[in-house]
This record gives structure tokens, sequence and C-alpha cells, in this order.
């Protein structure tokens, strides 16, 4: 733990600061363990949310086996600290190729998804002795993201195709990130939604399968569909979601979890009385928050204030918060300068982004650090 006295209390942070629950990301990591042993299907967590050492170790249940990346930084980052099967889940381009090339040599098992020929012939061009490149094939089932549209059976056959045909490139699966999972709200939507993507997805793998093309993994990750998982999903391989480590409000609207399971918030505090206005300045802007939840919610406030349903957060500055009541008058006695306020965070991985440091706490202990992997 550093530059904090032991026993640290939460109060004597200096904000605005980012803290974690220790109990609540346990319990969030348990809770995707779990759920994938019901399923009987592998997860492969993405680090792209908590992106620590700390975080990595709970969501594979300390095996250091099998995570999703988002960022270079963040495969060398886990790769450097003993993880291993890592996919780097993203489409990359001929500037990233050293990186990419070091981490298949140094690692057992490491990944790429590519979602056309160009990626494919850059792993062509680019051999690294003694070992192949194992690759999954992204497709893209409605969500408007990265991979190839599922019912392009054309373009994925030619391109599983082309891989096959490669001496020193194998197919390792399809990947779908099934980002329209957060257009709708409520546990039938959500099964919905997940059991119509993996349909899509069985029906490419089905089709790659009748032309002689093995498909190893079939996976799909979202926070919304895999903490809420349709029947069908268990016809899966693979689930790769990783914002339910932290949670956020976004989350608690979808129905992915509710309030009390968000394990990351921000505690600010308040600098500022303007009793003409109706307003409160706190030194959390959006250098601490992020813009990510403004006009989302229904009351104009840009988070959830932990415990203050009377208050919000209507205008942000780069380094500045303006608090108003949702309702009335704010009682200004209640909340003398200094004070702290606990904002939950509408996206947790944008929120998360904005600090080099996560605080632990257990209660009013701060109880350990955590350094995020930062940069790409």
């Amino acid at each position: 733990m550093e530059n904090l006295t032991s026993p640290a209390k939460v109060q004597d942070l200096q904000t605005p600061c980012f803290l974690i629950d220790r109990e609540k990301v346990a319990n969030n990591a348990k809770k995707m363990i779990d759920i994938c042993e019901k399923f009987k299907v592998v997860l492969r967590p993405h680090m792209k949310t908590a992106k620590t050492i700390e975080a990595g170790n709970l969501m594979t249940n300390n095996t250091k086996q099998r995570i999703t990346v988002s960022t270079i930084a963040e495969a060398e980052f886990f790769a450097a600290n003993g993880f291993d099967d890592i996919l780097y889940g993203y489409i990359f381009t001929y500037d990233k190729l050293a990186r990419i090339s070091e981490l298949r040599k140094k690692l057992k098992s490491f990944h790429l998804m590519i979602d056309g020929e160009e990626g494919l012939q850059l792993l062509l061009d680019n051999k690294v002795e003694g070992k192949n490149w194992t690759v999954y094939l992204a497709i893209e089932c409605g969500g408007g993201r990265e991979g190839i549209e599922y019912d392009n059976e054309e373009k994925i056959l030619k391109i599983a195709k082309l891989i096959t045909n490669c001496e020193h490139i194998e197919l390792e699966g399809l990947y779908v990130h099934d980002g329209n999972s957060y257009e709708v709200t409520g546990e039938h939507k959500l099964k919905e939604l997940g059991n119509s993507c993996v349909e899509k997805l069985l029906k490419v793998s089905k089709h790659l399968e009748e032309n002689d093309i093995k498909v190893k993994i079939v996976g799909q990750g979202s926070t919304p569909t895999c903490s809420i998982p349709g029947k069908k999903m268990a016809n899966l391989n693979e689930f790769h979601p990783g914002n339910y480590i932290f949670y956020d409000v976004q989350q608690s609207v979808i129905g992915s979890c509710n309030v009390n399971e968000i394990a990351g918030r921000v505690m600010t505090r308040i600098i500022g009385h303007y009793p003409s206005r109706n307003e409160m300045l706190i030194d959390a802007g959006f250098l601490a928050l992020s813009h990510d939840g403004k006009g989302k919610l229904p009351n104009g406030s840009y988070c959830l204030i932990y415990d203050e349903p009377r208050l919000k957060v209507t205008k942000m500055t780069q380094e500045i918060g303006y608090v108003t009541a949702t309702r009335g008058d704010i009682d200004f006695k209640k909340y003398p300068i200094g004070s702290t306020l606990f904002l939950l965070p509408y996206h947790s991985c944008a929120t998360a982004a904005m600090f080099s440091i996560y605080y632990l706490h257990d209660g009013e202990d701060v109880v350990d650090t955590w350094k995020p992997c930062k940069g790409w």
C-alpha cells in the first residue's frame, strides 16, 4: 500500500479518488464464475474494465489463464505478471505487429481477432518461428460492432477457408460482442437477445462445419447477456464479459445487476455552496467521472449519488461537478464544505480509466491499492 499510513481510513484519502468495495468485487467475480459453471461454458473474462492484476486473479479464479484484453499494453501487462492464454480482442493493424509478435513468442497461447483479409495477410507475411498464429473470426450479430455480418455466409466462408489453407495460421473460433444488449432492459429481453445471438452464431458455425472447417470455440459476451443468460447460451463454449467485475449504474438500469452490486465509486468533496442558485460544487469533474452518463438518467444526473436520492450532478467542467437538488432546496447545513459524497458511475469502464490507482476498502478501512494498466 503506497502513500497511506496503516490502518488508513476512506475519509483520509485525497479526493477525487476511485474506491473499490472488497466484498462486492469478490462477489461479482464469483457470480460470473458460478454462472459459467452452471452453463458449462468456459469463462474468458475481459480485462478492459479493471485492468489490474488483482481483478484478473479474481476473475480467473486465481488460475491466470484465459483472458481477453482490448489493448496490447494490457496483453503485455498481464503476460509480464504470469497470465497466459490471452485473446487480443481487437482488430489490429500493421503498426502493432512487432509487439504482437513478441507476445506470440513469449506466451504459450496468444490469440488474435480478424474480420477480413487485411489482418490475415499481415499474419501471412509475418511468421513467428516455431509457432502458429491462432485467430478468432469476429462476427457481428446485430449490435453494429466489429466483425463480419453473421448472414454474410460468402465472406465468412471465404475468410475461414483462407485461414485453414495457411500452414502457420489456425482458426481458433468465432467471437461476437453482442453490444445491442445495451439497448434493451429487463430479464426477458436480455435472455431473448442472448438466445437470438446464439442462434445466429451457431448457424455460422454449422455452415463452416458443413464446408469441412472445424470451429473449436463459439464465444459470445457482454455483461448484460452473460449476467442474465438465456438457456441457449449453454450451447456456447466461451463467455467473455468484463464490466461485471465492477458493474455500474448503466448495468443496473439494463437489469444486469442491482445498485447494491456496484463495486466501484468515486469519492468527492464539497468545495462550494451557492444557495442563490441552489447548487453545490464538488471536486470531481469529467476527468474523474467521464461524460458517459450525460442525458441517460431520467433525473438528468450524470450518475447516482450514493444514499442521496435528492441530489444530482447536472453539469461538469474538467475538475468541477455541479450538484443540485432533484426537488426542493438543498439543506446546505447537511453538506458542510469538505464533507464527502460518493458517486456511482454510469459507466465504470470509463470512470475507472480516469484513475491511476484504485483504493480497495472494507467498510471504512482502506486495505489495499490496485494499479491499473494504462495506455495502448
